[in-house]
């Protein structure tokens, strides 16, 4: 089944997810402009849990701006992410944003705030 070492990937994004004591989750910053993900910190232990991890998420975005940040396991599992749409979605209290010009004005207040 699985080596000793190897531990099966879980689902990405589960609102549920628990992660194994001591193991390792990195926040990791999108560069404007790319595809690129920087590395730029790993997540305390304290924060680790689902809706800790959320709220870690979005208050490093909110103090330092940027377009995307995500928290991943160190095997390569997405947890959570917060980007600039997702701002913008909870400004505008709306599901999703779309190119209605109330949708946009949002989209631009969110990257204004986020410095992008």
């Amino acid at each position: 089944m699985f080596e000793a070492d190897e531990k099966p990937i879980r689902y990405h994004l589960s609102d549920d997810f628990l992660l194994d004591a001591g193991e390792l989750v990195f926040l990791d910053q999108l560069e404007t402009g790319t595809s690129d993900w920087v590395r730029r910190d790993s997540v305390p232990e304290d924060k680790k849990t689902p809706e800790s991890l959320r709220a870690f998420v979005r208050e490093t975005a909110l103090q330092q701006g940027g377009e995307a940040w995500r928290a991943m396991t160190e095997r390569g599992e997405l947890l959570r992410i917060f980007s600039v749409n997702e701002l913008a979605t909870e400004l505008s209290g709306n599901k999703t944003i779309t190119m209605s010009p109330s949708d946009q004005y949002f989209l631009g207040v969110a990257r204004a705030r986020l410095g992008v």
